[in-house]
């Protein structure tokens, strides 16, 4: 992961040297903080029937479905590998190749909306571990590119990809418990209520 990152910047990216104004706190508002909390909430909640696609048009299609009992247990060396990597490296450098790196330089000859789509397509395509990850990861792709392109400040993309990385290791962690709630739910109001409700949130927090 570390070798293809650095390998990618090698070849094609010439690093420059941040300036000191880069690193000043009063150049970053934290009140858009809370907001990328808003939207990373939202979009947990609607990544939920992405993830169950197969399993509700079977519900709705023969009227019942029997949920498995989900039995998962991490170890440590994966709960390592995890933390290191999911949580605290991707955001940084994924966030840095495919919105510093590569919007800006679509921008240079391609509109905004383009260079967004474009490179959250990429950034889907080596998220596609199974099909039901493609459209989840384009989502995200495109909101972190949004936030990049209206702020400007890839900070605030590095933060938003931690919370959702976040998220991820902490239903991982906790994987047999959260899916055995969600399967005990059986698609009920309270289940698309949270759907509706992740919208909302991504909706306002987008907007804000």
């Amino acid at each position: 992961f570390l070798i293809s990152y650095f390998t990618i910047f090698k070849i094609f990216w010439k690093i420059e040297i941040p300036r000191k104004a880069e690193f000043k706190l009063n150049n970053y508002k934290f009140s858009i903080l809370k907001y990328l909390i808003i939207v990373s909430i939202g979009l947990e909640l609607i990544y939920q029937p992405l993830f169950d696609l197969d399993k509700w048009i079977e519900f709705y299609v023969n009227g019942i479905i029997d949920f498995p009992k989900t039995n998962y247990s991490i170890d440590k060396t994966d709960l390592i590998y995890q933390i290191s990597t999911v949580v605290l490296i991707a955001p940084i450098l994924e966030e840095l190749f495919f919105r510093k790196f590569l919007i800006s330089k679509f921008l240079k000859k391609h509109n905004a909306l383009t260079s967004l789509l474009i490179s959250s397509f990429c950034f889907a395509i080596i998220h596609i571990e199974t099909l039901y990850n493609l459209i989840p990861s384009l989502i995200f792709g495109i909101l972190s590119g949004l936030i990049y392109l209206k702020t400007r400040k890839v900070f605030y993309s590095i933060f938003f990809h931690f919370l959702m990385n976040s998220y991820y290791f902490i239903f991982l962690v906790n994987a047999e418990n959260y899916n055995n709630w969600i399967n005990s739910l059986n698609f009920n109001y309270v289940y698309w209520s949270l759907i509706i409700l992740g919208l909302i949130f991504t909706f306002v927090g987008m907007k804000k």
